[in-house]
């Protein structure tokens, strides 16, 4: 994932090397017209709070159209490019209105409280803070991990959402009690993963009957 010369952390995410020094910046990578400015910082690039178990870091936004820019940004030829963005999973695939879904969402915490907060543009209208639907777009604020574990978050997808869209959510692990905004940074320590799911009617939903 980086190659290290003197203590200076490269990264090739295109044709030039960025090297990365002192302060290691993760950052978002959902694609305009989200915002760009959410990212997280520090002195180290094994921060105490992460989302998953890996993390790297970039020298910018990595937009991309399906929230891939930050999952593999070496070239495809480097071996030891890994996805970073391992913390979230969707179990019950597709967002379909009124119905309950389930998305694990893993934290690695080192000898600190982490604090998840996270949203999903359930209209797809390109930001993560509308109040229009019944429940909103935030689907957990400063939810706190104790240690590093698994939780698992449940809600109900709204009943007017967008549907046969793809819907991106953003998830910001963090150090502040108080909660944050899907926009903005850096902030210290922590980590933020984009990630694309799609909506379907629920006319498509499949029943069996004993």
């Amino acid at each position: 994932m980086r190659a290290v010369i003197s203590g200076i952390f490269l990264f090739s995410c295109s044709s030039a090397a960025v090297a990365c020094t002192g302060v290691f910046v993760d950052w978002g990578d959902a694609p305009a017209p989200y915002d760009q400015t959410a990212s997280h910082d520090s002195d180290t690039d094994n921060p105490p709070i992460r989302l998953g178990t890996l993390f790297d870091c970039e020298p910018g936004p990595q937009p991309h159209s399906v929230a891939l820019g930050d999952d593999v940004d070496m070239p495809p030829a480097d071996p030891t490019d890994v996805d970073d963005e391992d913390g979230v999973v969707f179990l019950s695939g597709a967002f379909i209105p009124g119905v309950q879904a389930d998305v694990e969402v893993t934290m690695t915490l080192v000898g600190v409280t982490g604090y998840l907060s996270a949203w999903c543009d359930f209209n797809d209208d390109g930001v993560w803070t509308d109040s229009d639907l019944p429940t909103g777009e935030r689907i957990a604020d400063a939810l706190p991990y104790a240690s590093s574990g698994t939780q698992t978050l449940q809600f109900t997808a709204p009943a007017g959402m967008a549907q046969f869209e793809d819907i991106f959510c953003r998830f910001r692990a963090h150090n502040n009690m108080g909660g944050l905004a899907p926009t903005g940074g850096p902030e210290n320590s922590g980590e933020v993963e984009d990630h694309l799911i799609q909506s379907l009617p629920i006319d498509l939903m499949e029943f069996s009957v004993d």
